[in-house]
């Protein structure tokens, strides 16, 4: 195996570990973190599609950024409501002192969790499937 391929694994295979732990989060009733660890997945899969690309990873946490910077931004424009809603939960699920009203309705609830772990899989499988092909 390729270093591309590698580094493309390692990245996939922490953002499998991410879907897991917001799972685990979830059934904890830990909602922010389930959300959290929703984003990181989200953020891994479009880092190990920049790999892919021959691009190099932004060291940013804005979904929406790095698909707007992606190669392939056309393709992934059908996750944009997706991402809008992951991109969220980065540093207002991480600090309880970030800006006040960060989140409108304070912090995640059980149904905010479900949906970000819905959309993080989604997220995942497309690039998988479509961009990445595996």
């Amino acid at each position: 195996m390729n270093n591309k391929n590698q580094s493309i694994k390692e990245w996939l295979f922490f953002a499998t570990s991410d879907i897991k732990s917001a799972e685990a989060s979830f059934k904890a009733n830990i909602h922010h973190n389930a959300c959290f660890h929703s984003h990181q997945a989200a953020e891994k899969t479009l880092k190990a599609l920049y790999i892919h690309q021959n691009q190099i990873i932004p060291k940013v946490h804005d979904l929406l950024y790095l698909l707007n910077k992606s190669k392939n931004k056309e393709k992934l424009l059908g996750l944009k409501k997706e991402l809008n809603f992951l991109n969220q939960f980065y540093i207002p699920t991480r600090y309880p002192d970030v800006l006040p009203g960060s989140l409108p309705e304070g912090l995640p609830d059980k149904k905010d969790a479900q949906k970000a772990i819905k959309y993080a899989k989604e997220i995942v499988n497309f690039i998988n499937k479509t961009l990445l092909k595996l």
